[in-house]
């Protein structure tokens, strides 16, 4: 039977144990009582963290990371770095994320790439609403506006 590698690495794993990351920030944004619970207990590790590989878009975007990294330096011509890089914020020590990359805007400043896979029926303003709590934290911890 093939098998792929998904999910985080041992080490990115280590770097979040304990902390809120990217991902935790959409689920308390979002306000679900029971996933909240359920975030708290893994965290506090009374409960094992969920394990995501079995989930289809989870692993769509994984997989396609990689695409978006290729696709948007073509497009752009601006260079994606710190891809996969662990990162803890500088004073919030229980703020930590694993980074899509980086990258510069059109005007030149830092800035937190993030590859999401969605299709092509998604709402755009679905896709913002449910991402923006991640991006937001991302930007917070690699400290760039």
């Amino acid at each position: 039977m093939r098998t792929i590698n998904v999910g985080l690495t041992d080490d990115q794993r280590a770097a979040r144990a304990g902390r809120i990351g990217g991902s935790d920030a959409n689920i308390l944004m979002a306000g679900d009582p029971e996933r909240i619970l359920r975030l708290y207990e893994e965290k506090i590790g009374v409960r094992e963290s969920e394990n995501l590989d079995g989930v289809l878009p989870v692993v769509m975007g994984q997989w396609t990371e990689e695409l978006n990294l290729y696709w948007f330096e073509q497009r752009t011509g601006r260079l994606v770095t710190h891809a996969g890089v662990s990162c803890q914020h500088t004073v919030h020590d229980f703020m930590a994320c694993t980074l899509d990359g980086m990258t510069k805007t059109e005007a030149g400043r830092e800035a937190v790439f993030e590859a999401k896979h969605v299709n092509q029926f998604s709402d755009i303003d679905d896709v913002v609403r449910r991402y923006m709590p991640q991006l937001h934290h991302c930007m917070a911890v690699a400290g760039v506006q």
